[in-house]
């Protein structure tokens, strides 16, 4: 184990955070992620394709979510590498097309990982109001 600052060692996205709030303490000693066999990332699963209401945008303190079409449709994805596992966006997707662990849904999380090159740097979308009925039959408005 190494002395290191907190967040440092575990990507861009959880350093990038240590340095936006500045107020995150240093760890005495920290393992490697790969020690850890963890997955720490969110995943926007399939509910969003189509639909893409994007309220996660402003509130995701990182900005890993980018937006960009796959499979002809609209489309958000989590950037695996810059998440910090925060969940500010969970609540925030009105459809709950937002799961907590890779774990949840691996297929959803191969997809956004696999995205993420071609979808960053894609302009963010205006956000669709919450209450905008779902464009899918299957998809359900937050209770």
């Amino acid at each position: 184990m190494q002395r290191i600052g907190a967040f440092q060692r575990a990507g861009t996205g959880l350093y990038k955070a240590a340095v936006l709030c500045g107020n995150i303490p240093s760890l005495e000693f920290a393992g490697s992620i790969a020690e850890e066999g963890s997955t720490v990332s969110y995943v926007i699963t399939g509910k969003c394709l189509g639909e893409r209401y994007a309220t996660c945008v402003a509130v995701c303190p990182v900005d890993c979510i980018h937006p960009g079409e796959y499979q002809g449709q609209e489309f958000m994805i989590i950037d695996p590498e810059e998440c910090i596992d925060c969940g500010a966006c969970l609540p925030e997707c009105p459809i709950e097309a937002i799961v907590e662990t890779e774990e949840e849904s691996p297929e959803w999380a191969k997809v956004n990982k696999e995205l993420t090159p071609s979808f960053k740097g894609q302009p963010q979308p205006t956000p669709r109001p919450a209450n905008d009925p779902p464009r899918k039959p299957e998809n359900k408005l937050r209770g």
